[in-house]
């Protein structure tokens, strides 16, 4: 999903992407009890961009464990 007016993401640091996910769902929660979903509708669609930035970030960093792990056992299995 794409929103020109949100900046690039990968410029924030997690915490402040945390919080900006903790600022969006409180906006979220209070426009949905208006009347009108516009409102509610267009904030939930730049939380999921915030949410699916820090869902990249977790894959990316869950990706890199993994790939350390598995560097760390192929130096224990010597395969000649």
């Amino acid at each position: 999903m794409y929103n020109p007016l949100i900046d690039d993401l990968s410029n924030l640091k997690d915490q402040e992407l945390d919080e900006k996910i903790r600022d969006l769902s409180k906006k979220y929660f209070t426009a949905s009890r208006l009347p009108d979903q516009t409102l509610a509708r267009q904030v939930r669609e730049t939380l999921s961009i915030y949410k699916q930035e820090l869902l990249t970030r977790q894959n990316k960093q869950f990706a890199e464990a993994q790939k350390k792990r598995d560097q760390d056992l192929d130096t224990l299995i010597n395969v000649e």
